[in-house]
């Protein structure tokens, strides 16, 4: 995908109060119209469990609103060890 598009799905997933980190998104077109996105999103830490099935949704919804084209979301909780994620704040720290 392009840049702009997977920088806009970082900044929006980033942009929900629940999210600590998001890894850089893998993509795959499934056909012209239709797009798979696996997204690592590290959670901040304390969040209760229960709460973390509301903040899938809302990212996913999110995602989906500013971007169509993105049929499929794969969402993985994150460690927050893991390498090349970024804070919540849009920094590249």
């Amino acid at each position: 995908m392009d840049k702009d598009v997977l920088q806009g799905i970082i900044d929006t997933a980033v942009q929900d109060e629940a999210v600590e980190r998001v890894a850089q998104p893998l993509t795959m077109y499934l056909g012209p119209e239709e797009v798979l996105v696996n997204l690592e999103v590290t959670f901040r830490e304390g969040l209760p469990g229960q709460e973390i099935p509301a903040a899938v949704n809302r990212i996913e919804n999110a995602i989906r609103k500013k971007h169509p084209i993105i049929k499929y979301i794969y969402i993985e909780a994150g460690s927050l060890a893991g390498q090349g994620t970024r804070p919540a704040d849009g920094s590249k720290a």
